[in-house]
C-alpha cells in the first residue's frame, strides 16, 4: 500500500504536495526524502505535456516575472512573479533596474545583480541568498561587482554550483551549495577570457554550462564551457559564419544539443541555428552543421531571438512585443502572446521542469 501511495504521490505536480505537507507528518517527511524527490523530478521530466517559461517584466507594476505555458496548447498556466525583483527592493537595492536571471538547471534558477547573487526555486517558492564571494570590491563607476554567472549540477558530488566571474578582473569563484561557500579558481586553470554579459548568452547542458566570451587580446568572439564535474574550463570555436553578433544572437539546448542561433543582420533578418555535435574541440573531435535556417519574414517584423522550446520550436519577439513560435519541422510561424515590455532585454524563453528540491535545506 505505501509503495502504491508513493508512486501516485510522485506524479502530483509541486503545488499539490506542498499543500500537501501538513496532512501529517509522515507525507512531510516522504516530501523532503532524496529518493522521493529524484522519482518526483524524473516523472515530472518525462511528462508527455512539457512547459516554456518566459521571463519579462511589465511597464504597469515594474515586476519581472516568469510566465509558464504548454507547449502543446501554448496556452498560459501560471504567471509567477520573480521574487525580490520590485522596485526598491532592499536585497537588490543597486545601480541595476533588475536582476539577471541564469537557468534552469532542473528548475532552479540563479538571481544577481551587482554584488548579490541568490538561488530561486519557483515551484517550491524558496529563495536562498548565497553568501558573497570573496571579491576584491573596486570602487570605480563600471568596473567591480559581478561581470557573469554561469548555474549548473555537479552529478557526481549531487551538488549544485555557481560560477562567477568578477568584472574588471580574471578572477572565478565556484560556489557549493552543498558546502554553502565558495572557493577561487586558481588563474592558471582558466582561459583568460570575458563573458559577453547577457542571460541569452549562456546555457546549461548536461553537466556543462556554456557561455559566449571574447578573449582580451584580441577581441575575437568565441564560446566557452565548463564542466561542473570535472571542473575544465574549453573552448570551442564558432561556426564558420556570415552573421554578426547582436542582440538576437543566443546560446539555446536544441533537442539536448548545444545550438547557437544567429541573426544574420539587415532590415530583414534571417536566424541560422547552429547545432555542436560531442566531442573535445581542441582535439577538434567536434563539428558545427546548421539545423535550421529561418526564411525572412517581412509581414513579422522579427528580430530578436528569445530561445528554444523543448520540442525544438523557436521562439522570436518583434518591435512591438509579440512573441512568435517557429515550427521546425512545418516551418511555420505562429503569434503566441503580447508582452508589454518595460524592459525587452529582459525576455528570455526556457525549457522549465519543476522540481520539489529544497535548496534550503533543514534537519529532519
Amino acid at each position: 500500500m505505501e509503495d502504491i501511495l508513493f508512486e501516485i504521490l510522485a506524479r502530483l505536480p509541486v503545488k499539490s504536495l506542498m499543500r500537501f505537507k501538513c496532512v501529517c507528518k509522515t507525507w512531510f517527511n516522504l516530501f523532503k526524502n532524496s529518493d522521493f524527490i529524484g522519482k518526483h523530478h524524473l516523472l515530472t521530466c518525462c511528462n508527455s505535456n512539457p512547459s516554456f517559461g518566459i521571463t519579462h517584466d511589465s511597464s504597469y507594476d515594474d515586476v519581472r516575472y516568469l510566465s509558464l505555458f504548454s507547449e502543446k496548447s501554448l496556452t498560459l498556466t501560471e504567471k509567477i512573479s520573480i521574487p525580490f525583483t520590485r522596485k526598491g527592493c532592499p536585497f537588490f537595492c543597486n545601480q541595476f533596474r533588475f536582476p539577471y536571471l541564469v537557468g534552469p538547471c532542473d528548475g532552479l534558477f540563479c538571481l544577481y545583480s551587482g554584488w548579490e547573487i541568490a538561488l530561486w526555486n519557483p515551484a517550491t517558492r524558496e529563495f536562498k541568498s548565497l553568501p558573497p564571494p570573496p571579491m576584491d570590491k573596486i570602487i570605480v563607476v563600471g568596473i567591480g561587482g559581478i561581470g557573469g554567472v554561469a548555474f549548473g549540477f555537479d552529478r557526481t558530488n549531487n551538488d549544485y554550483k555557481v560560477l562567477v566571474y568578477q568584472d574588471g578582473s580574471s578572477k572565478l569563484y565556484l560556489y557549493s551549495l552543498k558546502s554553502d561557500s565558495w572557493k577561487e579558481i586558481p588563474a592558471h586553470a582558466h582561459p583568460n577570457i570575458s563573458p559577453v554579459y547577457h542571460p541569452r548568452f549562456c546555457t546549461y547542458l548536461n553537466g556543462v554550462c556554456y557561455w559566449l566570451g571574447r578573449q582580451e587580446e584580441d577581441r575575437v568572439e568565441c564560446i566557452m564551457s565548463y564542466d561542473m564535474t570535472d571542473q575544465v574550463f574549453q573552448k570551442v570555436p564558432l561556426p564558420d559564419s556570415d552573421s554578426s553578433y547582436d542582440e538576437g544572437v543566443g546560446l539555446c539546448n536544441f533537442r539536448g544539443c548545444l545550438a547557437l542561433i544567429y541573426n544574420t543582420g539587415g532590415v530583414f533578418p534571417c536566424f541560422d541555428v547552429w547545432v555542436w555535435t560531442e566531442g573535445k574541440a581542441e582535439e577538434k573531435g567536434y563539428s558545427w552543421f546548421r539545423k535550421v535556417s529561418v526564411r525572412p519574414l517581412y509581414e513579422r517584423q522579427v528580430y530578436m531571438s528569445l530561445g528554444i522550446g523543448k520540442d525544438g520550436r523557436l521562439f522570436f519577439r518583434n518591435s512591438e512585443g509579440h512573441v512568435f513560435f517557429y515550427d521546425t519541422r512545418s516551418q511555420q510561424m505562429e503569434k503566441i502572446l503580447h508582452l508589454d515590455e518595460a524592459d525587452e532585454t529582459s525576455q528570455v524563453v526556457v525549457s522549465y521542469v519543476e522540481n520539489l528540491l529544497s535548496i534550503n535545506p533543514t534537519p529532519d
